[in-house]
């Protein structure tokens, strides 16, 4: 099952670098800097940074979408709202570099290696086990780097 580990980091943190900051999504509305501070906040909220995201799925999505999407066999689809704190606020859209990004990966890849990573709450999918995370962050990444054209 495809997962996000050092490999596959190296490689997004390479194609990410090469885009350039200008460039238009194919779908969506994200800038690059956006789609990066987004990117991060999944993976700062994976490693506890945050108030817990309260879930807003169903039974679809938690038992038929999380396990072909975390498995591979489907991939996200476009143009999902965001999810909303349990205060009912939508997330604000940060900005972030492939730096600080890259520095927030290593973090999380470090305390996955450490077991250091508790079960988080997927606003869709339920909660998730540090395996599922990782199987998720993959999904997450290749999404968006595909939004910009940089991962065949």
């Amino acid at each position: 099952m495809p997962k996000l580990d050092r490999v596959v980091a190296k490689r997004i943190v390479a194609q990410l670098a090469g885009l350039d900051g200008d460039m238009k999504p194919l779908w969506g509305s994200m800038s690059v800097a956006q789609m990066q501070g987004h990117l991060l906040s999944v993976v700062k909220y994976t490693t506890g940074a945050g108030q817990e995201m309260p879930f807003k799925g169903n039974w679809k999505t938690r038992h038929i979408f999380r396990p072909i999407i975390l498995n591979g066999i489907k991939e996200i689809p476009h143009n999902i709202r965001l999810p909303k704190t349990k205060d009912g606020e939508v997330l604000p859209q940060v900005e972030a570099t492939v730096e600080t990004l890259e520095a927030a990966i290593t973090q999380y890849l470090d305390a996955l290696e450490g077991d250091g990573l508790g079960m988080r709450t997927h606003p869709f999918f339920g909660p998730l086990t540090a395996q599922e995370w990782q199987k998720f962050h993959h999904a997450h990444f290749m999404h968006h780097m595909k939004q910009f054209g940089c991962w065949a």
